[in-house]
């Protein structure tokens, strides 16, 4: 199969809903550089000495799991939000990943995300930076713009 719709990264859009703010109302890709979740299945394994005939282990998938993590360039409103997430008593945050832009008949990707950690981070003769990282909350839906 072709793949037929490739893009840079710049075209990506990641939005977020701030503590208290609209939905999807924040609007990261400004200040990000690198975004990237990842969505798990856990296999559970439910072999028993009694599948030895099968040839093989027995497995099921367990519940749903991911993670997230993000880079990029610190401005003030970057602590407004992380810190903002941090503060408001661990609950999910929508987000709205646009992997390949906002054009009509794109597609986007939709999860609750519960921050685990920010860092705000400066060098000697560097861009002031930030990473942060959590996890998905939630089922993962898919849409098209």
């Amino acid at each position: 199969m072709a793949v037929t719709d490739r893009a840079a990264g710049t075209a990506s859009v990641i939005q977020i809903t701030a503590a208290g703010g609209a939905t999807y109302g924040t609007t990261l890709s400004a200040y990000v550089r690198g975004f990237n979740p990842e969505f798990l299945t856990p296999e559970v394994d439910l072999t028993t000495i009694g599948d030895g005939s099968t040839g093989g282990r027995v497995y099921t998938p367990g519940f749903k799991d991911g993670n997230v993590t993000l880079d990029g360039v610190w401005e003030p409103a970057v602590d407004t939000l992380f810190i903002g997430l941090q503060n408001s008593a661990g609950s999910a945050s929508p987000v709205r990943f646009y992997p390949n832009g906002t054009a009509s008949g794109k597609t986007y990707m939709t999860f609750g995300f519960v921050i685990g950690r920010y860092s705000p981070a400066t060098r000697l003769d560097d861009a002031v930076t930030f990473s942060a990282g959590g996890r998905v909350s939630g089922a993962v839906t898919l849409g098209t713009v």
